[in-house]
């Protein structure tokens, strides 16, 4: 454990951004299995679809079913439009561990909201959207009894860990999981928990799943025995990937340290 926390401080660069999150789903979508259930990919703050192209090359199955959740409505239309070119299922809400009605806002400092805006949220401190609807995964999925999610993808700058939260009923039910873990969950728009990385890869540890940090060269393992407090104390703008602990898909493309195995 103290070497990968280890390497986690000194190579900060390489768990920055997005570029992680790239290089994982390119070889889930090279190595994940087709499964016989009808499957879904679902995108949790989808924006205006930048993830869709992954997701539906992850979704191989002969019956499944992309579904983008997202809550400003600028991006919504944007989202409607692209919908002719290719279908899929789309919620306008944002989804949290309770369901209401609440305000949505821009982030504070950078307060112009347009097509294509990333960075509003339930906790954003800015200026208000617009009120929107919020619901649970949980609730989302009683519109898909038939289905499993094979891959969930959340960004919902800091609410993230609320969203796992309302999908308690159905994590058995998720096979693949990403969500961002940055510095939005300890400022305001976080859920108002000290250590709430911690407390998410707990929830997600005891539902059955191994949560890794993800790099552009190494994943790290961070629940059970594995877990740091410097993930948490460390924050800045990165993700992780949870599934289940009986999978091995990962012994296809990871070596025993972690290490993504040359192509």
């Amino acid at each position: 454990m103290e070497e990968a926390v280890e390497y986690y401080i000194t190579h900060k660069h390489e768990f920055e951004g997005e570029g992680g999150h790239e290089q994982l789903l390119s070889r889930l979508i090279t190595y994940a299995p087709i499964l016989s259930v009808p499957t879904l990919g679902i995108d949790v703050g989808a924006n205006i679809g930048g993830e869709f192209e992954g997701i539906r090359a992850l979704l191989t199955e002969t019956r499944s079913r992309l579904v983008a959740v997202e809550p400003n409505p600028l991006n919504i239309e944007i989202l409607e439009e692209k919908r002719s070119a290719y279908p899929f299922d789309l919620y306008a809400a944002a989804l949290s561990d309770k369901k209401g009605i609440l305000p949505f806002y821009t982030y504070k400092g950078m307060p112009e909201n347009k097509g294509g805006y990333k960075l509003g949220g339930l906790r954003a401190g800015g200026k208000k959207i617009t009120d929107v609807t919020v619901t649970t995964l949980d609730s989302l999925l009683e519109d898909y009894p038939e289905y499993i999610v094979k891959y969930l993808k959340i960004d919902t700058e800091g609410n993230d860990t609320l969203v796992l939260r309302g999908a308690q009923k159905n994590l058995h039910k998720i096979h693949y999981i990403l969500f961002e873990a940055s510095d939005c969950l300890k400022d305001s728009r976080g859920p108002g928990e000290a250590e709430p990385l911690r407390v998410c890869v707990e929830m997600l540890d005891a539902a059955g799943f191994d949560v890794y940090k993800i790099g552009t060269r190494r994943i790290l393992k961070i629940n059970g025995t594995m877990w740091d407090r410097t993930y948490d104390l460390l924050a800045f703008w990165s993700n992780c990937f949870a599934l289940r602990k009986e999978d091995t898909l990962l012994t296809k493309f990871v070596d025993e340290n972690g290490y993504y195995e040359t192509e």
